[in-house]
């Protein structure tokens, strides 16, 4: 239909007889609409039957069905609008709209598309894109969030590149950010990639770091997701010597050239990348002698790096740090004509500052935030560029802003990252109880993560492990657990209610030297339980871990625990929905939300014969005046009756009732409060120990 046609008036509204008057196909594309909006004074939605469904709120704001969307989109422009968004979100995600498909707004800015069969939202931007005078239509920001970043279609990937370093130069070398202050008493990793060795073209060179005078480290680092691919470039016994004369371009994988390119555009000449600095020597298990000696030391690689980058969205090496064909990531929903300009309407995959950090939503778009070895990298890293499809990001403890725009603050998780920071800077001494509850936050966000290789589970989090305890000293670091809070540390216990973003279950190989009372013995999600007022029942005998080249921060070979409490012996069994318990013939019911099983459910499937089990005390929690006081009990189960030993190996943690003062009444209701009976009556004071 030709735009020459005069527009129906519109003055009381965006309804009219046939908004095709308005529509049109620019000759740039046939696919995309152009709609006419120069003669629209106002974008009140009072005579639509379906933007009038909330009138307390913006137009932009409701929930919508693609098929009623349809039925009045002839008569509404601000309807065909949202068909269009939704029609052009589902080219996006590779689906076929449908007319059950449903879409929720705060406002065009974030749109929740649910697609037909889907129970979860795909999040995606709204945005013009570039921005449009407001003074040429009322509230147009009702309809997207201006002003936005001007896209551009047909630029080369080295120019997008270029443009991008010049962008990320300002924000990391340019700018005086107090974030790029250096410890006085900082070392360099033991090697670093020469990324300007002279003479070589494109070519890097691999120098030990002790070859450098100190006042010319500056270095970049490289966080990104392994994949199982093994570059070319890798750094095992045999390419060694090799790579300490010469690394050619051609057997670097994307990831790193453009690593390479931005750390050269930054003015920086030193590199690290740890497939390329520490030695990987395949041949053995644990990685060899340099991997076990490095991997304990990536506090200092990633604090003390000027800037780390972060590739987001690749799988691997191969991927490179950014996509640069915009096409793939973006969609333009319509063209939207204001008097003389035109606009582009356009709808992406929503911002890494809104979908990666606030929540599981679109997670797995960044492999990096699911891999366990890449958390600390970000948690340690004082500056950090991150790299999505299509823009970067740069985040410090200052704040974050974006190439787009739209990230003005500091992103809303990095409240840890804020108290992680003030450990780091000994703004929290170990006896403020901030640190145990970060160290808490840790624990839980990082062991719902993946790894390739369960025998890192420790070494995957020393860096952030050392940076505590550089605040809490006279405390021992005891595989993942803390001597002065040991009591509380050891009831961890699986949570299977937020395992959605793990697929580990079970325990790793014992060979590994993971002992089961630490919390990375399960490769699972752990928690804590909620303790307000503790009391230790546990003396510690012995508590002490032996690691590999004496780092307490890289790979644990020996542990033992020895603990002193009261025991009560029992069996232990489920009943489909609660457990039961057995003390010599009298049975006791505990409800199911009172005992976590950390082994596998086969441990005590419905119906099975009973387990023989010890329960053995380790902290009284006095409770508050909103709840009662416990007990919080270890469950044992020992290691060889035969043999008559005193080992046990952990099986899981219960709490149970107790009065709330010594010799009060108890209150047959609450059944759990006879454990603290039986206890007192059939209970024995016994040291153990604790595989």
């Amino acid at each position: 239909m030709s735009n020459n046609n005069p527009p129906l008036s519109t003055e009381g509204g965006g309804v009219m007889d046939n908004v095709d008057d308005l529509i049109s196909t620019p000759n740039s594309d046939p696919n995309i609409p152009l709609i006419d909006l120069s003669h629209i004074k106002s974008l009140s939605d009072k005579d639509c039957p379906i933007c009038c469904q909330y009138p307390e709120k913006d137009l932009s704001a409701g929930t919508f069905e693609r098929g009623l969307l349809q039925l009045q989109a002839s008569r509404c422009v601000f309807c065909k609008i949202k068909v269009l968004i939704m029609e052009a979100i589902a080219r996006l995600e590779g689906v076929s709209p449908d007319i059950t498909d449903k879409m929720f707004r705060r406002s065009f800015r974030d749109a929740f598309f649910y697609p037909r069969g889907k129970s979860s939202a795909w999040v995606h931007d709204v945005f013009i894109q570039s921005e449009a005078p407001r003074s040429q239509i009322y509230d147009i920001e009702d309809i997207v969030e201006i002003p936005r970043r001007n896209f551009t279609w047909d630029v080369s990937r080295e120019d997008s590149i270029q443009r991008s370093i010049e962008w990320a130069k300002n924000q990391v070398i340019d700018q005086m950010c107090p974030c790029a202050a250096r410890a006085d008493d900082w070392a360099a990793p033991t090697r670093l990639i020469d990324v300007d060795p002279g003479g070589m073209g494109l070519d890097v060179q691999l120098r030990y770091s002790a070859s450098i005078p100190q006042e010319n480290l500056d270095y970049a680092a490289l966080s990104y997701c392994w994949g199982g691919y093994e570059p070319e470039c890798m750094t095992t016994p045999k390419m060694m010597n090799q790579n300490l004369r010469r690394i050619s371009w051609e057997s670097m994988p994307q990831t790193f050239r453009d690593t390479v390119t931005f750390t050269r555009g930054l003015g920086l000449k030193y590199l690290w990348i740890d497939s390329i600095c520490i030695i990987q020597d395949k041949d053995q298990d644990d990685g060899g002698d340099d991997w076990r000696r490095e991997a304990g030391r990536m506090f200092g690689v990633y604090k003390n790096a000027k800037v780390t980058f972060a590739a987001l969205f690749g799988e691997n090496s191969t991927t490179g740090l950014r996509d640069t064909q915009f096409e793939q990531q973006t969609r333009v929903a319509a063209k939207l004509r204001l008097d003389q300009s035109t606009y582009s309407l356009c709808v992406r995959r929503c911002h890494y500052l809104w979908n990666g950090m606030r929540g599981s939503i679109g997670i797995g778009r960044f492999p990096l935030l699911t891999r366990a070895w890449t958390y600390q990298e970000r948690m340690m890293s004082p500056r950090k560029l991150f790299f999505t499809e299509d823009e970067i990001i740069y985040q410090c403890a200052c704040g974050a802003t974006c190439e787009c725009g739209r990230a003005i603050e500091s992103i809303e998780s990095s409240a840890q990252e804020a108290v992680l920071r003030r450990i780091s800077q000994g703004q929290l001494q170990y006896a403020d109880r901030k640190i145990q509850k970060a160290w808490i936050d840790v624990v839980f966000n990082y062991s719902g993560l993946n790894l390739s290789q369960p025998k890192d589970r420790l070494a995957a989090l020393g860096a952030i492990a050392e940076m505590f305890h550089r605040q809490r000293p006279e405390s021992a670091y005891l595989a993942g657990l803390w001597s002065d809070s040991l009591h509380q540390d050891l009831t961890w216990y699986r949570d299977r209610f937020v395992e959605i973003r793990s697929n580990f279950r079970g325990q790793p190989d014992r060979p590994f030297n993971l002992p089961t009372w630490s919390w990375a013995s399960l490769r699972c999600q752990v928690s804590f339980t909620d303790v307000n007022d503790p009391t230790p029942l546990a003396e510690i005998v012995t508590a002490l871990c032996v690691y590999a080249e004496d780092n307490r921060f890289g790979t644990l070979q020996q542990s033992k625990l020895v603990l002193r409490s009261m025991v009560l012996f029992c069996s232990l069994r489920s009943d489909g929905e609660d457990y039961v318990l057995d003390v010599d013939g009298e049975t006791q019911v505990i409800p199911f939300w009172l005992i976590d099983i950390d082994w596998e459910q086969e441990c005590f499937p419905d119906g099975s014969e009973a387990q023989d089990v010890y329960l053995f005390q380790i902290l009284h929690d006095r409770g508050s005046k909103d709840t009662n006081p416990d007990t919080k009990c270890l469950i044992l189960r020992l290691k060889d009756r035969a043999a008559n030993s005193r080992t046990f190996s952990r099986l899981g943690i219960m709490s149970y009732s107790t009065p709330r003062s010594p010799g009060s009444d108890f209150d047959d209701d609450d059944k759990t409060l006879r454990i603290h009976r039986l206890f007192e009556e059939r209970g024995t004071t016994e040291e153990c120990e604790i595989e």
